[in-house]
């Protein structure tokens, strides 16, 4: 059987980690660690719940992606 990977969670993947690190000095480190960070708690609520790995992968990007914005509007981050 062939792995089939969802478009939805590959086109989360690029654009929700971008999108939560957009406004601050250094986006690409931020952007990685919320994209390694969501793929990361997917699976492990997937083995936890035995539920589908990919809905749960999308869940979990929108969430980051929800508290890495929450988290960089802080002038601490932001771009000056």
């Amino acid at each position: 059987m062939i792995p089939v990977v969802p478009v939805k969670s590959v086109m989360d993947g690029d654009v929700l980690p971008a999108l939560a690190v957009i406004n601050i000095r250094n986006p690409y480190k931020l952007g990685w660690l919320c994209g390694i960070i969501s793929v990361i708690a997917g699976v492990f609520l997937a083995i936890f719940f035995d539920a589908p790995a990919g809905p749960l992968i999308v869940v979990s990007y929108v969430l980051t992606t929800i508290i890495f914005v929450i988290i960089t509007k802080t002038k601490r981050f932001t771009k000056m």
